[in-house]
């Protein structure tokens, strides 16, 4: 008997978290869940509820992150360098994904693909933050914290607020863990 591995949909948003678990890069691509990427799409969703100018920007053509996501071009092209195989699996049950970034990043199911793999793009990046060799696990550093702070653009906001909580202990930024800068907001 010569198994065969077929591809069924079983809703987009598990199909595109199920993607990016079995063919993205790095130890963010295991920590994407269902709930986080429901969860970055139910916040973006409330930021243009309460901001009525990026709302109109976004319906202007005027911003430079769309969709349910808020994702940017720069967002779309790392996802596109950094995923290709998920994108495979996605594109088997799903279709050809749009050819613009804007496109990719509004399409309503392409849009959960990208949502899932620049979080786990971004939890990945969130591991730069470690020591080498490490001084914590990824878990007491708070990568996964990190990384949906860092999804939201604020990577510079989390290198200067540890930076300044480290000097302000005198430790080493990278022994200052998530909970140390959230404790400074």
């Amino acid at each position: 008997h010569n198994a065969v591995s077929v591809v069924q949909a079983s809703g987009t948003l598990t199909d595109a978290v199920a993607a990016v678990q079995a063919h993205g890069p790095g130890g963010g691509s295991s920590m994407v869940t269902e709930q986080l990427v429901q969860g970055i799409r139910e916040g973006e969703a409330e930021f243009l509820r309460l901001s009525p100018f990026n709302r109109w920007a976004e319906a202007l053509g005027a911003s430079d992150t769309v969709g349910p996501g808020q994702l940017g071009e720069p967002a779309i092209r790392s996802v596109d360098s950094n995923f290709p195989a998920a994108a495979t699996q996605f594109e088997t049950i799903h279709g050809v994904p749009p050819a613009g970034w804007e496109e990719k990043a509004t399409h309503p199911d392409w849009s959960y693909f990208y949502i899932a793999a620049y979080l786990a793009f971004s939890i990945n990046k969130a591991e730069l933050f470690q020591a080498s060799p490490p001084t914590m696990t990824n878990q007491a550093l708070g990568v996964l914290e990190l990384g949906i702070a860092m999804y939201h653009g604020g990577f510079e906001t989390i290198r200067d607020m540890r930076r300044r909580v480290a000097g302000e202990r005198g430790v080493s930024a990278s022994d200052v863990s998530w909970k140390m800068v959230e404790d400074e907001l």
